[in-house]
């Protein structure tokens, strides 16, 4: 496939999981009654989930969950609804990062963040509904579905999320502000606040196009590889990146103290990490599942300006 033609389907792709998302959040709301005050505050919660969800963003998660699939199937069909979970959870994971508590970052593409336009309480509340919403269209039934490769799906997913995945990295990044953090230390949060849902997603995709444990397995650590170049190019970009192109401001992490692959590594050495961690899942994924379009996902994840 050309670029353009890589372009294309990235364009119509993006824009069906859009769609998807949309409609799922849409079917959810109460009709609209000014008298009933329960269901014009669950619709709330509900502009409050969406103002985060369709703000844009990449969708390389959902991009690369179908992308597995169709390699392993030659359908994406039957990972469409893990593709638009994965943005679920990664849309939650954001309004949580950009709390008070945690990041406390009040941009978030360029629009104020969740508690920012909706208060506090009401953003954790979105984090909390996205992330069961993610479970529940996972689960749905789907024309032609395979029971037992939906299982697998919904176990590599909340296996990638809980303590020994995003949350558990989540909390490494807490522990480890403004504390003499090492490369290691900085690598295990990396794999798994960022890479362990990268992971999840072409995991989820292996498991949903038939493929077997193994399968399943190598593409969930190829992924993660994949994962912590997408962070550490993340940490680059904090450092240097354009605010105007990110969508948020640049320098946050040095100025709360985070650790990051920049505070323990010279911009350079991050540099040539994060192609090292792409060069080797390409090269492993080239032997076990050559895909055009996985080749040129993976590759994009270090070559971006936000």
């Amino acid at each position: 496939m050309s670029v353009r033609e890589l372009t294309e389907w990235r364009e119509r792709t993006v824009g069906s999981v859009n769609a998807l998302l949309a409609r799922t959040l849409r079917e959810r709301r109460f009709d609209p009654d000014p008298k009933n005050i329960p269901a014009r505050a669950a619709n709330n919660l509900l502009d409050a989930m969406a103002h985060t969800v369709q703000s844009g963003g990449k969708r390389i998660r959902a991009l690369l969950t179908l992308a597995v699939c169709e390699a392993v199937s030659g359908d994406p069909a039957p990972a469409m609804h893990a593709a638009a979970a994965v943005e679920l959870v990664h849309a939650y994971s954001l309004i949580h990062d950009d709390l008070p508590a945690l990041d406390d970052d009040d941009l978030r593409r360029g629009r104020p963040a969740c508690h920012i336009a909706y208060g506090e309480a009401t953003a954790i509340l979105a984090g909390d509904a996205l992330q069961s919403l993610a479970f529940e269209l996972l689960a749905a039934p789907v024309p032609g579905g395979d029971a037992a490769r939906t299982v697998l799906a919904l176990r590599v997913l909340a296996s990638s999320i809980g303590p020994r995945g995003m949350a558990g990295g989540q909390a490494m990044d807490l522990a480890l502000e403004g504390a003499e953090a090492r490369e290691d230390d900085v690598t295990l949060m990396e794999a798994m606040k960022t890479g362990a849902l990268f992971g999840a997603a072409m995991g989820m995709g292996a498991a949903l196009g038939g493929a077997d444990g193994g399968t399943v397995d190598l593409l969930r650590a190829q992924g993660g590889k994949v994962g912590v170049a997408f962070q550490i190019a993340d940490d680059l970009l904090n450092v240097s990146g354009d605010p105007s192109a990110m969508g948020k401001r640049a320098g946050t992490d040095a100025k709360l103290k985070k650790a990051s692959m920049t505070s323990v590594s010279s911009p350079a050495d991050c540099a040539r990490l994060a192609d090292f961690l792409i060069g080797d899942a390409l090269a492993q994924l080239g032997g076990t599942l050559p895909s055009r379009k996985i080749e040129w996902l993976v590759s994009s994840a270090v070559k971006r300006t936000s």
